[in-house]
């Protein structure tokens, strides 16, 4: 198993970061899945029962094996960084299509950035 603390650069919102994962494996022909993890504690005498959100797993497969496993918080409101792990127990992904995924990754983030230049009809002129 290999882990690797990723640094995005800045903060993103959940909600866009969620869409990148998802979108940039799209774009390297990977599948992928997202569910959040929960851990439940009972407390006894009322026989209580809380789940307690842990944190989110994006899957990424390919036509048929799993290749890799992302994780971030969405309890924080913006993550700077995700968990990625790969190699046994968790895919079967090399470093090469890792790169290749990340790539894809920094360049949906690196478009966050750029300021839209598209032409655009302002009020009263058309």
């Amino acid at each position: 198993m290999v882990y690797r603390k990723v640094n995005l650069g800045q903060e993103i919102p959940v909600g866009v970061l969620e869409k990148i994962l998802l979108d940039a494996a799209s774009e390297v022909g990977w599948k992928a899945s997202v569910k959040d993890s929960y851990s439940t504690e009972y407390r006894l005498g009322s026989l209580h029962r809380e789940e307690k959100y842990q944190w989110t797993d994006v899957k990424l497969r390919g036509s048929f094996l799993p290749l890799a496993e992302i994780d971030f918080n969405k309890n924080r409101p913006t993550n700077d960084d995700i968990n990625l792990y790969y190699g046994f127990g968790y895919g079967f992904s090399t470093k090469k299509e890792i790169e290749r995924y990340l790539l894809a990754v920094s360049k949906r983030i690196e478009a966050l950035n750029k300021p839209d230049t598209s032409p655009k009809v302002l009020a009263g002129t058309a």
